[in-house]
């Protein structure tokens, strides 16, 4: 009897991911098209061909499309960066951090009409403690850690102070992107290649021993701000 009931199980589970992608795509869709503020999960639903309730039951908000978006968004830069950089060689360092910013970049263009029509919600909710969509939240936690640690990845090391920063970083990038009106973008892309240039002596610098007290500092103020895990080694423990 269990063995007859794995199949179904499977079958069942295959169904609910597909469903939810769905509704994932369809919101999406009309995100685009009509705004966030603009669409209601009672158009997302008859949009998708489900009822309210069984929209509701996946995705208990438009919030969680959006949170669900995020991820989708993080796992796709994810397979796209270490793709390049096992294609290119990279080694950690300058190297990968270019790979990391150019295939965050490719990415936002693809979801520039997206990111248009969330940036109002996604705006407002930077500045409102607790809001599901910040960046700062406990529900965006997950992928932000998870950014923050493929930052890790392509810096190299443990260093959890230049893996935030790169985060932080990254995060400039998308807002300057989203105003960027320069053709194709390429004023981002001109900011990221200056950035990049200063990066290697940059890295050089924070390595140094004599940074090490202003290191420590910088890490102690993070920590507080509770930007930063203390259960995890970084470099500049190292150095000091």
């Amino acid at each position: 009897m269990t063995t007859r009931r794995k199949p179904r199980t499977r079958r069942a589970q295959a169904r609910s991911a597909e469903t939810r992608q769905l509704i994932l795509d369809r919101a999406l869709a009309l995100f685009r098209k009509r705004g966030f503020e603009r669409t209601t999960m009672r158009q997302i639903a008859a949009d998708a061909g489900l009822s309210l309730g069984a929209a509701y039951y996946y995705f208990p908000s438009k919030e969680a499309i959006v949170l669900a978006y995020y991820q989708r968004h993080h796992d796709d830069h994810v397979e796209r960066f270490r793709r390049l950089v096992e294609r290119a060689g990279a080694r950690p360092g300058p190297e990968r951090v270019r790979i990391l910013f150019e295939s965050k970049l490719e990415l936002l263009q693809r979801d520039r009409r997206l990111l248009t029509a969330l940036f109002g919600a996604l705006f407002q909710s930077v500045g409102q403690p607790g809001a599901p969509l910040s960046v700062f939240s406990a529900d965006t936690a997950p992928v932000r850690h998870a950014a923050i640690e493929l930052c890790r990845e392509a810096l190299g090391g443990d260093d959890q102070v230049l893996a935030l920063s790169l985060w932080l970083a990254q995060l400039g990038m998308i807002l300057y992107f989203v105003h960027d009106r320069s053709s194709r973008q390429e004023r981002t892309e001109h900011l990221i290649d200056g950035a990049m240039d200063l990066l290697a002596p940059l890295l050089a610098a924070a390595a140094s021993p004599l940074a090490a007290p202003l290191r420590g500092r910088v890490t102690a103020l993070l920590a507080g701000a509770g930007l930063l895990d203390q259960s995890s080694p970084t470099s500049s423990d190292d150095t000091t």
